[in-house]
C-alpha cells in the first residue's frame, strides 16, 4: 500500500512539472509573438519615415526580412517541441566511429613493412 502511495505522489509531481513546463512554453510563445508585433510596428514606422524623407530603405527592408525569418524559426522550434512525444527516447545523433587501428577489416591496399 505504501509503495502505491509513493508511486502516485511521484506521478503527481511529474504531472505538475510537465504542466509548469507547458505553461512556460506558452508564455515564451506569447512573449515572442508580442515581440514580433512590436518589431513589425516599429520597423514599419521607420521604413515609412525613411521612404517619406527620400532615404534608401533597402537596408532596413533587408534587416526586416531577416528578423521575420528569425521569428518564424523560433515559432517552428516551439511547434517541434510540442509535437514530440514525451515517452519517446531520443536517439544518439552521432555514430561512434573506430579509428583505423581499431577496425578489423583492411581498408584497401596495404604495404608490407619489414620489421627491423
Amino acid at each position: 500500500m505504501l509503495i502505491y502511495i509513493l508511486q502516485q505522489e511521484r506521478k503527481d509531481r511529474e504531472r505538475a512539472l510537465k504542466a509548469t513546463e507547458v505553461d512556460e512554453v506558452q508564455l515564451d510563445k506569447h512573449m515572442s509573438e508580442i515581440e514580433r508585433q512590436q518589431f513589425q510596428d516599429y520597423a514599419g514606422r521607420v521604413i515609412s519615415y525613411m521612404d517619406e524623407n527620400g532615404r534608401n530603405t533597402y537596408p532596413m527592408k533587408k534587416v526586416y526580412v531577416e528578423e521575420m525569418k528569425r521569428f518564424d524559426q523560433w515559432n517552428q522550434g516551439y511547434r517541434k517541441n510540442e509535437s514530440r512525444s514525451s515517452n519517446s527516447e531520443s536517439k544518439p545523433r552521432t555514430q561512434e566511429k573506430n579509428t583505423y587501428d581499431q577496425t578489423k577489416k583492411n581498408l584497401g591496399f596495404q604495404w608490407d613493412i619489414p620489421q627491423q
